[in-house]
This record gives C-alpha cells, structure tokens and sequence, in this order.
C-alpha cells in the first residue's frame, strides 16, 4: 500500500544451491519504493548455520542514491591498545561531498576521532582526512594524523596534483595504525606538482620530502628531499628519416639533514626506428645520457662537480600470435619479447646516491 511492501521472515542469499553457504534473515522488512528506501528489523547474518551477526534495526537505500546513517561497527583487540570498538558514521553531505566520521575507542588509550571527506568537482577531486587522539593514556600527549590527497585538471593540458602527508610522531602508524599496509609504512610522503601534457612535450615541476615514521632508520639514511624538481621529455614519432625523437631531461635539488647536499643536471637525447607489421615488431634505438653535479661537500674529499657521459644502444623486438578459442568466446594471445641493452661501464664513485 501507498508504494510500500511488507515482508516477515526473509531469506536472502545470493548462493544459488539448496544449502547456501550464508543467508542474511530479517524478521520484518518494510521496503519503501516511493523514497526507495529499506528498513529491516531482527536481522541476522548465517554462515553455515553458525550466527554471525545481530542486527536489531537496518536503514539502506534500494537504488544507488547515498544514505546518511551508522555503518557496521567493527571490534578488535591488540596488545599495543587494548579491546577497539569502531562506529562509523556516513554523512552524505551533497552528490558532490562526502564525510566518514568514525569514533574509535580504544581500552588502553582513550577515544579517538576520525574522519574522511570526500569532494568532486568538474576540475578538482579528493580527499581529507584526519585521525586526533587527544591524551593519549599510553603515550602521555595528543597524537594525530592527517592526509589530504587532490588533483586538478586544467583545460589547456595543466594539472595540480598533491599528497601531504604528516603524523604527529614517529610511533603513531606502529601505535595506531589500521591493517598491514598503514603499519608497515616506513616514511609518509609530502609531495606536491604541477603537469603539462601535451602532444608532444611533458613537464613536471615538483617539491617533495618524506617523514620518517621507522624508529629503526638512521637520520643518514634518511630519503633526502627534492626541492625542486624539474621534468622535460618529449617525443616526436615518424619524424626525419622516419626516426623517432625522444628527449628526457631534469633539474633536480637534493636535500639532506645529513650528508652532502648538491644539484644535479641530466639530459638523455634518444633516437630509434621502429619497424612494425602485422605480427611483429622491431626497434633498435641509440641514447646518450650526459649527468652533471654540483656538490656542497663542505670539507670532505673528493669531486664538487663530477659529470659523466654514457652511450646507451638497445634492441627490442617481438612476436604477437593471436586466436580465437574453439568456442569463439575469448581470444588467447602469446607474446614472446626480447630486449637486449648495452651500457657501457663507467665509474662513478664519485657520484652521490641520491635517489635511493
């Protein structure tokens, strides 16, 4: 009635066999088609027969609009911090922004607060997010942690992308950290930079440094900072000759708090000749990649402006076989490459490990 439908004891599975490996029950579902809208009540998640989860009350949508409500929360425990408890709170603010605000208590420290915004625009999208824990009972002192994440695309070929990164000490990820992949970050990135892609030229002007968050890295071992950073390349296919011309290029300044600080200079002209046809391809290719320094050794030894010139020849060739499968469905491909380089040995003990 008046566009909405009532259930009692529904079953919903998506497994197709007699005896479904889950089911999700619901005692009660009212399913709104007008506000496509679904409330269920006294629900419940099987997995083989065992109970997983209880739910006395579900809001959802029924189409692909957003809803504002409570997500599931989640429970867990750690030696570091105790019993957690997650809730999570979706805001969907506008069809453009979105907001996740999660309170995350944690037994052996306290309650911390965190949330992710989300916006799109017709140039811009991204993100910002931040997780405070202030006084932290373990730890004697308010922690945080923030990220902001965007890109802007320009009509004329430009875009602004950026990746600021900070956590408030080098114990918070070990700490506070969720999953394997936030806790095993040895270093946070800042990076920051403007593009150009064009036809035929690209240019990346950037600035980018590291925090440090592994106790177990030295400060000499620290990744050193790019302050700035200048990329030119470009690219002309079937020019004179039929040649391809490349050109790869950078201007790069490198800081460290320990060690030698310097600049460094390259450039990387590059000729090849494709040979294509059905089936195969074919292309040798000559580059020399000239490098120059500008050292501030301080008082160490050594060269304060060492450079050095290497001829670099390759050969890359290939096969592709194709066909279609007896049943005419899918379509099998082998690819077999082969890609020979020769460069030249040169020393280079004078020359700053940088980009390591």
């Amino acid at each position: 009635a008046d566009g909405k439908v009532f259930l009692d004891d529904t079953l919903y599975t998506t497994c197709m066999d007699e005896s479904p490996d889950w089911r999700l029950r619901a005692k009660d579902l009212e399913l709104d088609l007008r506000e496509s809208r679904g409330v269920a009540r006294k629900v419940r998640l099987d997995f083989r027969n065992t109970p997983l989860l209880y739910a006395p009350y579900l809001s959802f949508p029924l189409d692909q609009n957003r809803k504002s409500g409570f997500l599931m929360p989640e429970f867990g425990s750690s030696d570091r911090s105790g019993t957690e408890i997650q809730v999570p709170f979706y805001w969907n603010i506008a069809p453009d922004r979105d907001a996740t605000i999660t309170g995350r208590w944690l037994s052996d420290r306290g309650l911390q607060l965190r949330n992710q915004l989300r916006y799109l625009s017709d140039r811009s999208e991204g993100q910002l997010y931040v997780e405070y824990l202030p006084d932290d009972d373990r730890f004697g002192d308010d922690r945080r942690l923030s990220q902001w994440e965007n890109l802007t695309r320009f009509d004329n070929g430009w875009r602004m992308s950026a990746d600021m990164q900070e956590a408030s000490d080098r114990e918070y990820l070990e700490d506070l950290g969720s999953g394997v992949s936030s806790t095993s970050k040895t270093h946070l990135l800042r990076n920051i930079e403007v593009s150009y892609l064009g036809s035929h030229w690209d240019f990346v002007a950037r600035a980018r440094n590291y925090q440090t968050m592994d106790v177990g890295i030295s400060t000499e071992d620290k990744p050193a900072e790019r302050l700035p950073q200048f990329l030119l390349s470009g690219r002309l296919d079937d020019g004179p000759l039929g040649l391809t011309y490349q050109w790869n290029s950078e201007l790069v300044n490198f800081n460290q708090e320990e060690g030698v600080d310097g600049a460094r200079a390259s450039v990387e002209p590059q000729i090849s000749l494709p040979l294509e046809g059905p089936g195969y391809f074919l292309i040798p290719s000559l580059a020399w990649r000239l490098t120059g320094y500008d050292l501030d050794l301080d008082d160490e030894d050594g060269e304060d402006r060492p450079t050095l010139g290497v001829p670099i020849a390759s050969l890359d060739a290939g096969l592709l076989f194709e066909r279609e499968t007896p049943s005419g469905k899918y379509v099998q491909t082998l690819q077999p490459r082969m890609l020979y380089a020769y460069i030249p040995r040169r020393t280079q003990e004078d020359m700053p490990v940088f980009d390591t």
